[in-house]
């Protein structure tokens, strides 16, 4: 058995180490998504339904509205995006899948580059852009109108600035973009001065950190009867609504720092305890009527949480073992600590809210990247030679793409 494992395991390494991976396997998730997208035909629902409606008025001219009244309850960048594609293509939800699976090709392609030049090796490169690709709750968010399908590349299409640790190649890049994005950002602080008298980003932190610090809180999305009552009346305006729900949430932590701090743990385990997020948007998003869809979305379920267990495992043990911290140090004889710190930061940023599936959706690929490295240590014990040695110039100009 181990004879038969290890010689599979040669297969797929050839295939990894062959010069047309890259390309090949982007056609295939560019494949797998379309496949999905024209068999799975979910509506939007919930927060995607926003998007899509937000985006609708922007392509018709009204403007970044609510109940016709302008709105920060989300951030503008996607709903922006896809009512620039609207204008130009039409009102079209297939329109807006398409770029959704256009996004993820592009997140898959700046994962392999930052996993390539952060760990320095083209195997856990190849390994990350594999498991992203056959990643099945990521194919699932292709039919969503989803904000993190643009949230994950632009976190990574920055950070292929400053993915090398030599801080002189990387000060100017890292100062561009976060200059880029300042200036993107004006004219938004701008625009909500004028509305709502405060240059804010988006007013929906009150309210959500409302919903994870009350007391029928459970560590994740909850709105109970009590929670309503407790509201402030809806003839506010969208900023005094968000900003006493603030008071709320932030009145009950003060008062109650012992039970705040007991929902933490709840926070994190709603947070990384399931990964079919997708599926079960999809399934929302479906009519009664889809018989069969219904019945492969929930056994597609466990798929997910199959494939999410077994590299959320490899990561855990890439991360947490001395050992192995010590095998993945890259060239320079340090350990990429970058990935990790992400994934805390964003951790950090959910315990203080509340925790779903949905919202570990950006740590993921990092996740997988770490992974990756971990298979990459067994390709390399197992393989004579490494895919890092220049044994061919085919290969080092495909890693170039």
């Amino acid at each position: 058995m181990k004879t038969l494992c290890t010689r599979c395991w040669l297969i797929i390494s050839h295939l990894l180490r062959s010069p047309a991976f890259v390309p090949w396997c982007l056609v295939v998730a560019a494949l797998l998504r379309l496949a999905w997208v024209f068999t799975i035909h979910a509506q939007p629902h919930s927060d995607f339904l926003w998007y899509y409606e937000r985006a609708i008025s922007v392509a018709t001219g009204q403007g970044y509205i609510w109940y016709g009244f302008p709105t920060a309850y989300f951030p503008p960048a996607y709903p922006v995006l896809l009512g620039i594609i609207f204008k130009l293509c039409g009102v079209s939800l297939l329109a807006a899948k398409l770029t959704s699976i256009c996004l993820q090709c592009g997140s898959a392609y700046l994962l392999y580059r930052v996993a390539r030049r952060l760990f320095h090796s083209e195997m856990t490169g190849r390994l990350s852009l594999l498991l992203f690709a056959l990643y099945p709750n990521n194919i699932g968010y292709s039919s969503l109108l989803s904000s993190e399908n643009l949230f994950i590349p632009l976190i990574f299409f920055a950070l292929t600035a400053i993915s090398t640790r030599n801080w002189r190649k990387v000060l100017l890049p890292f100062l561009t973009v976060h200059l880029l994005l300042v200036l993107l950002l004006l004219p938004w602080f701008a625009r909500n001065r004028r509305v709502f008298q405060h240059p804010l980003i988006t007013t929906t932190t009150g309210i959500n950190l409302y919903i994870g610090n009350n007391p029928d809180a459970n560590g994740t999305y909850v709105f109970t009867d009590r929670m309503l009552a407790a509201l402030p009346p809806p003839n506010q305006t969208e900023y005094d609504f968000d900003q006493s729900c603030r008071l709320l949430a932030t009145d009950f932590i003060i008062s109650h720092p012992w039970h705040t701090a007991a929902l933490v743990p709840l926070k994190l385990i709603w947070l990384y305890m399931s990964d079919f997020d997708a599926m079960f948007w999809n399934i929302a998003g479906l009519s009664g009527d889809h018989p069969l869809l219904l019945g492969l979305l929930y056994v597609l379920r466990v798929i997910c949480e199959a494939y999410y267990l077994c590299f959320f495992i490899a990561f855990l043990v890439a991360v947490c073992s001395r050992k192995n911290r010590e095998r993945l140090r890259a060239r320079d004889g340090r350990f990429p600590w970058l990935g990790l710190g992400i994934i805390l930061y964003f951790t950090a940023i959910y315990l203080v809210y509340y925790g779903t599936g949905r919202y570990h959706a950006p740590m993921m690929p990092w996740m997988l990247m770490y992974a990756a490295a971990l298979l990459a240590m067994r390709e390399e014990a197992i393989n004579d030679t490494g895919i890092n040695q220049p044994a061919s110039a085919t290969l080092v100009k495909t890693s170039q793409l």
